[in-house]
């Protein structure tokens, strides 16, 4: 029992009881006062944390057919994905990106565009162009990283996917100089006004990305019909296992005639083929 309640049981209040109490419930009041302090200090903390997680640090373009725009945070983490056009919108339909380390993203979107028949694991250079921005200019140093790291995922997965940057012409070289921005810009600018050619001019190139890319969101509205691009999927994926299937038995009748009497199955003779590709791909590495 505290002093000041037994003070109030004996209807006499003794000075030192009534200061030692209300000594000691300031006591107990500032150290909750403070615990709510530090409490509130985290959550604000971890507010702020979240929301520098999710800022957009860079941006990973991946053109193979389909063109899509990464959105990374400063960790390499996929914040937002954009379709950049029809192809993209389809391969995109159910894919859930948002979170995956940069790399790992790429390697999905290789893999459903391999599925969807849009790449071939047999056919000769088959190429995936891989391309890091930072804000406005092309960051090649952390382009060739995310390449390689992406190469060697595919590689391990055993697809003879050769990753690459952006290779670009004169014109555009040119168009660079002529502007006064990087070829990187130019590269960009020019796929988006392919895709979107409401999208602007030259003055699309005095624009940050972000904002370039804030214009495409205005553009498409509320998005592609996802029912449709669903149903176009599962058509595109119908057709391209047929394909797979003629171009392998094409392939494999082929290797056949150039070697008869071989043991080997249908399936050995694919599997060797494509580790053929991944060591070329290996050895043009190598002699870079």
């Amino acid at each position: 029992m505290s002093n000041l309640k037994r003070t109030f049981e004996r209807k006499t209040f003794v000075k030192a009881d009534v200061l030692a109490e209300i000594t000691e419930k300031n006591r107990s009041r500032n150290f909750n006062f403070g615990w709510l302090v530090a409490l509130g200090l985290t959550l604000v903390l971890l507010v702020a944390g979240l929301q520098w997680v999710n800022t957009s640090a860079s941006y990973v373009s991946v053109d193979i057919n389909p063109s899509i725009m990464l959105t990374t945070n400063p960790w390499e983490k996929v914040v937002e994905v954009e379709a950049l056009n029809e192809d993209a919108e389809t391969l995109l339909v159910n894919l859930k990106q948002i979170g995956l380390q940069v790399d790992e993203a790429v390697e999905l979107i290789i893999a459903e565009a391999t599925e969807m028949g849009y790449i071939d694991l047999l056919a000769e250079g088959e190429i995936a162009m891989v391309t890091a921005y930072d804000d406005d200019e092309v960051d090649e140093e952390r382009s060739e990283k995310i390449r390689e790291r992406i190469q060697d995922r595919l590689e391990k997965r055993e697809m003879a996917v050769n990753v690459v940057g952006h290779e670009a012409v004169a014109e555009q070289k040119e168009l660079a100089n002529k502007l006064g921005v990087t070829l990187g810009k130019v590269l960009f600018v020019q796929r988006l006004q392919e895709r979107y050619p409401t999208l602007g001019g030259d003055e699309l190139y005095e624009m940050s990305i972000k904002d370039i890319m804030i214009k495409v969101k205005e553009i498409r509205g509320n998005g592609p019909d996802k029912e449709a691009l669903a149903d176009k999927k599962a058509l595109l994926k119908l057709k391209a296992v047929n394909k797979v299937q003629e171009r392998t038995q094409e392939f494999v009748q082929e290797f056949r005639e150039e070697n008869p009497g071989t043991e080997l199955t249908d399936a050995e003779i694919i599997r060797q083929e494509v580790k053929k590709r991944i060591d070329q791909i290996r050895q043009n590495r190598k002699g870079k």
